[in-house]
């Protein structure tokens, strides 16, 4: 027994000699040449190297010195470059029918896109440049490789579509380890980044991602996943950051759809965002799912955007009409499917205030539905209603009904400070199309009906109060009522009424959105006395009063038999006259 175990180790001693002979002698060329066959076939490029590879076998592996695949020529093309790289395995499992990768390592990786190659292929006519259509890949249930170790360093990728837009992304380091069947990998991945857009500012910053994944029946499922981005300089500024996503989720390789089951977003400002979202990766991307956010101070985010370089908005707009020529005749714009109920804690703008937001969207195609929003108004009143949002043809439609606004506090929140105090309603049902403020304002149609209770104007208090019937005026107006039409930003209110224990008017008002103009009219019954008064003009520089054809003589008959004839006739009649027009001003305001 002794003597067959010698000779079986004499054996297999001389088998294992007789293959490192064979290793060692296989030709390396003849590799290189092969690499370089296999790449070209799946590419269309061949992967060169530049140097002869190692070749070992105890343990199994090859060793790479520099290599490089594609080219650019004349600023447009693809490339890609390595200094060196390791692929070692491990020999036990070979012996068994296994694979198992004990390391990979590549240093230095650099990839480049530039010009036209850079720009996939979008529109309609994309299925002709893609070629014919590919089916699914099959995935495994389980992983047909493990693999102990992958590191990537200091790589880079550059992009350049030849346009103006250019993405740089350096310092990338990357590693993989502990790919085993039914055990937890773990990743971990940081790069900084520069992205730009025909010298506008661009964003730049870094990114560090950390997660655990596990693969199982065709999914990757991952948790402890971290990922904080930074920003350093463009367009965001650097107090903007960082901003740190954490959670768990599967992602279905055979469905493509990502679910993720624990979303939490942390940003500055102590602004907290968390859901459970799940994501269709396909043609279109599809959202469903539920997304809740903290109080979200706007003007403090508004603070840390930059506003692009000056010396660039020649070249930027240039740039757009040339992109919007050659694209407008073929790309189509992928707008996700919508189906996501949104809550918000609220949202602070200056001293204006709205709280618990509330709303559900869903659509698809870029035509989305906004239902069920409700949210209160921290200057006082509630806001209900929904929208229709057609982002393809820029379109936007709302009905929505505001109650019990606190009209002071809300003039003191916009900055116009308190000419006015009373509680408003508000029901419209409007649309607008366009992608600017003028567009909107030449475009708004619908209607709807403004009134305001319990109304103290501050120039009402401060008319002549010697004037006989002038005191009933420090009472609130009990009603102003105003409903409104528009049509293509012409906006007709119609009748205007006033309603009061000492005051009553009528009349009507024609705004112009698109030529900022107004011109309204109403008849003032104000001590037994129906005076025409006028308000019109730009909207910043009004001018008002009493219509001309009401002279000075009428209005002193009137006061004479009120106030009785006397010297005082003439000074109340001025009064009278001041005292309307600051009635004006109160009414239509300023």
């Amino acid at each position: 027994m002794k003597r067959i175990l010698l000779w079986g180790s004499g054996v297999a001693a001389l088998l294992i000699v007789a293959v490192v002979v064979a290793i060692s002698r296989i030709d390396a060329d003849f590799i290189i040449k092969r690499i370089a066959g296999t790449t070209e076939r799946t590419t269309g490029k061949a992967l060169l190297c530049e140097t002869t590879p190692d070749i070992s076998f105890f343990p199994p592996g090859v060793s790479l010195g520099k290599a490089r695949w594609g080219e650019i020529s004349e600023g447009r093309g693809m490339a890609a470059t390595i200094q060196s790289g390791v692929i070692v395995l491990e020999l036990a499992p070979l012996l068994s029918g296994s694979v198992v990768v004990r390391e990979i390592r590549l240093d230095n990786p650099v990839f480049e896109m530039r010009g036209s190659e850079a720009v996939p292929a979008k529109g309609k006519n994309a299925s002709s440049v893609a070629g014919p259509s590919v089916a699914p890949p099959d995935f495994p249930a389980d992983l047909p490789v493990e693999l102990e170790r992958m590191v990537l360093r200091r790589g880079e990728v550059i992009w350049d579509d030849g346009s103006g837009k250019r993405a740089h992304i350096k310092n990338i380091n990357f590693s993989l380890e502990n790919v085993r069947r039914r055990e937890d990998a773990s990743i971990q991945c940081d790069f900084a980044f520069d992205f730009a857009q025909n010298k506008t500012g661009g964003f730049s910053g870094t990114l560090a991602l950390d997660t655990k994944i596990r693969y199982e029946a065709a999914a990757l499922n991952f948790r402890q996943s971290s990922v904080t981005v930074t920003p350093l300089g463009g367009r965001i500024h650097k107090d903007a950051g960082p901003v740190r996503f954490a959670g768990e989720g599967v992602f279905d390789l055979r469905q493509q759809s990502l679910r993720l089951t624990t979303l939490r977003l942390a940003l500055p400002h102590n602004v907290k965002i968390q859901g459970d979202i799940e994501m269709l990766l396909e043609k279109t991307i599809a959202l469903k799912g539920k997304i809740q956010a903290g109080v979200i101070p706007v003007d403090s985010y508004l603070a840390l955007l930059r506003e692009p370089d000056p010396s660039a908005a020649k070249n930027l707009g240039a740039a757009n009409n040339t992109a919007k020529k050659q694209s407008a005749s073929d790309e189509e714009t992928p707008w996700p499917a919508v189906d996501a109920h949104i809550s918000v804690s609220g949202v602070r703008y200056g001293k204006l205030a709205v709280n618990d937001i509330a709303v559900d969207i869903r659509g698809e195609n870029g035509k989305y539905a906004l239902t069920s929003l409700s949210c209160e108004l921290g200057t006082g009143g509630v806001l209900t209603g929904g929208a229709d949002i057609n982002m393809p043809d820029r379109g936007y439609a709302t009905k929505f009904a505001a109650r019990g606004v606190n009209i002071g506090n809300l003039l003191e929140a916009l900055h116009k400070g308190r000419p006015a105090e009373g509680t408003a309603d508000l029901n419209a049902d409007v649309s607008i199309r366009g992608g600017n403020s003028k567009e909107f304002m030449a475009t708004l149609d619908g209607g709807g009906l403004f009134e305001a209770r319990g109304v103290r104007v501050a120039a009402l208090s401060s008319l002549p109060q010697t004037i006989p019937g002038m005191s009933a005026l420090s009472a609130p107006l009990q009603l102003v009522r105003i409903p409104f039409t528009a049509r293509n930003g012409e906006v007709t209110a119609q009748p205007v009424t006033v309603t009061s224990q000492g005051i009553d008017a009528k009349g009507r008002a024609l705004a112009s959105l698109p030529k900022e103009h107004l011109d309204a009219t109403a008849t003032v019954r104000l001590l037994g006395l129906n005076l025409p008064v006028y308000a019109r003009g730009p909207f910043g520089n009004l001018s008002y009063g009493l219509d001309p054809e009401f002279t000075l003589p009428g209005i002193k008959g009137a006061s004479d038999a009120l106030s009785g004839a006397g010297k005082k006739a003439g000074d109340t009649v001025k009064k009278g006259k001041q005292g309307t027009e600051r009635l004006v001003k109160g009414l239509f305001g300023r």
